[in-house]
């Protein structure tokens, strides 16, 4: 795989528990790579986080914001991450190519994730508004994750 990282410039305000505990505020670039997406120096490109897709637990977008949700492995911790940006819906779609790219190497499926009230629907969204998807694979190694994209 080759990784020809695509940049996106986002802004971190800073007031989330997350943001304060990482020391993060004001403007950056987020980096779609092929196995992870990278937080950079704006300047430099330097990178300051990464955050590799199998500690993802969720991500994101809403009209004028990025949103992922990283593990406890990750160089961050736990915690969710808010960026504004322009551009969150080209940085979900890059993120969900890249994931499934990843998934469809490993022999993993992807379906509509189901809610535990209702079998078959999410009932409280429409099919528009929000998108979750989810590993269907029976086999589980420790290393793997569920992914789910959200889009509030």
């Amino acid at each position: 795989m080759e990784d020809h990282p695509t940049f996106f410039r986002v802004n971190i305000s800073g007031d989330e528990i997350t943001s304060k505990r990482c020391h993060l505020k004001g403007v950056y670039c987020i980096a779609v790579r092929d196995t992870s997406l990278c937080l950079c120096d704006v300047r430099s490109n330097r990178v300051i986080y990464e955050w590799p897709y199998v500690c993802i637990r969720k991500y994101g977008k809403s009209s004028t914001q990025f949103t992922l949700e990283a593990g406890r492995k990750s160089s961050t911790g736990a915690g969710v991450f808010n960026m504004e940006t322009a551009d969150g819906s080209l940085i979900l779609k890059r993120v969900t190519e890249k994931i499934e790219k990843i998934k469809a190497a490993k022999g993993c499926k992807q379906s509509p994730a189901r809610n535990k009230s209702d079998p078959q629907r999410r009932s409280n969204s429409s099919e528009e508004d929000v998108h979750l998807y989810a590993n269907e694979d029976t086999i589980m190694n420790r290393n793997d994750v569920v992914y789910d994209k959200v889009e509030y």
